[in-house]
């Protein structure tokens, strides 16, 4: 598992040193319809920091944030902003805790949308089946990465047209795809132009 972890950490850092589409093309080709010579633009992927997001063993991780190994944590991390569609991950959550009693949804980080998520969590009657970490160091997030089996992506705007309107028109490069990658996580997203076709390219994770 840990060996899967480290090929898949490298196989993702392929995509994170290389320019490509990653979402901001549409600002290149505005920029061009504004005059602005090609050669002038470069479109950059986002990425991860190799050295601090890196595969370290679940186990240590797990010890090191005092968790329980028996348990298998899902990582939603990033900012809680609603156009992230956190709350379609609880709802979405909620219907496997049913099935699966040794999972635990591991929420890091802080934003708008948190007390709304956390109400959602007490409405389901999960309330202990979700962690909420709050906003962490940036050296400790890859930690709790690194502790968990699956990184849930953002963007899941549902029946939302405005939403799916968007992400098609302007893709993904979401940091936190890249920075659980890094970490050796398999990754479920929507499937939202740029991000998705990497993670079909190096058979990554799961595109819903």
């Amino acid at each position: 598992m840990e060996t899967d972890r480290s090929r898949l950490g490298a196989a993702a850092g392929l995509y994170f040193r290389h320019p490509g589409p990653a979402g901001y093309n549409y600002l290149a080709h505005w920029l061009a319809g504004q005059g602005v010579p090609a050669g002038r633009v470069a479109v950059v992927a986002n990425g991860a920091n190799p050295y601090l997001y890196r595969p370290i063993g679940r186990y240590s991780a797990l010890a090191g944030l005092g968790l329980d190994p028996a348990k298998k944590y899902l990582c939603f991390a990033g900012n809680l902003a609603a156009w992230q569609g956190g709350n379609m991950v609880v709802e979405a959550f909620g219907r496997l805790a049913r099935y699966y009693p040794d999972t635990v949804l591991l929420v890091i980080g802080e934003g708008q949308e948190k007390d709304v998520l956390e109400a959602k969590v007490r409405c389901l009657g999960i309330p202990g089946r979700v962690i909420f970490t709050g906003r962490l160091p940036y050296h400790r997030v890859p930690v709790y990465m690194n502790a968990c089996t699956i990184g849930i992506g953002g963007g899941w705007y549902g029946d939302n047209p405005l939403l799916e309107r968007r992400f098609r028109f302007s893709g993904s490069s979401a940091l936190k795809v890249y920075s659980y990658l890094a970490c050796g996580l398999p990754v479920i997203i929507p499937d939202i132009p740029d991000l998705a076709g990497i993670v079909r390219r190096i058979s990554c994770g799961l595109v819903v």
